[in-house]
């Protein structure tokens, strides 16, 4: 197959699959965040990101302006996200169901995040470029009231989030 063919394919199917502005909708990102050798967390309806090994044990809520935080050493009682990368990469709340859906893996990762909820049209997200999608989770995750969409994600040794609304229904 010819260079300028092959690449028009590419393109048709990269235009083919992306969603339509008129039937889908976009999903509003709240914060994004990442943490060298890094953990997440939610403990008491608050999302934690922090770096529990570093010097200083440094910290921050994404949700709550990045407000800076001193991780305890005992982090028994918050709940982990996305350890060792392991999913699951879909969740259910809110009236629907949140998933993580690796579209290609090889060259550079490329993951999009989708929040369905019947009889509503589909409300879509990338992650960042080059990441690895761990973990998809609905719930209390800051300040406002209401859930959020929580997605994990690995690059390398860096551990990072993205927060999204649940669109209206």
């Amino acid at each position: 197959m010819d260079r300028p063919l092959f690449c028009a394919l590419i393109l048709f199917i990269v235009l083919g699959s992306a969603p339509s502005l008129a039937g889908e909708s976009m999903l509003r990102v709240l914060a994004e965040a990442a943490a060298n050798d890094g953990n997440a967390w939610i403990t008491e309806g608050a999302l934690v990101l922090g770096s529990p090994a570093a010097e200083g044990r440094p910290g921050t809520r994404p949700l709550e302006s990045h407000s800076p935080l001193v991780l305890p050493e005992d982090t028994s009682a918050w709940t982990p996200l996305g350890v060792e990368c392991k999913g699951p990469l879909q969740a259910e709340g809110s009236g629907g169901v949140f998933t993580l859906k690796p579209l290609q893996k090889a060259p550079v990762p490329a993951t999009l995040a989708t929040f369905l909820r019947e009889g509503h049209p589909p409300a879509m997200a990338t992650l960042p470029v080059g990441v690895t999608p761990c973990q998809a989770w609905v719930g209390e995750a800051g300040p406002a009231p209401g859930h959020e969409l929580v997605a994990v994600w690995q690059i390398g040794e860096t551990v990072g989030v993205t927060v999204w609304a649940i669109p209206a229904p």
